[in-house]
């Protein structure tokens, strides 16, 4: 099955866990986290852009 998220989920040394690798061999938890910090990125890029902006207005209506 090419892309699909493979599931598993049993007991390991006692514990319950669970293991979703992708078809790359890429955790969840590791593309949620990627995820993350390429948010992180891209609201550092929109706030400097906001600010830029709102610079503009500001000096625009002087």
């Amino acid at each position: 099955m090419t892309g699909c998220a493979e599931f598993i989920i049993g007991p390991a040394k006692g514990r319950t866990r669970m293991q979703a690798r992708g078809s790359s061999g890429v955790s969840l938890i590791e593309l949620y986290e990627q995820q993350v910090a390429e948010t992180r990125r891209m609201n550092v890029f929109l706030e400097r852009i906001a600010a830029s902006l709102e610079k503009r207005e500001g000096s625009a209506g002087s």
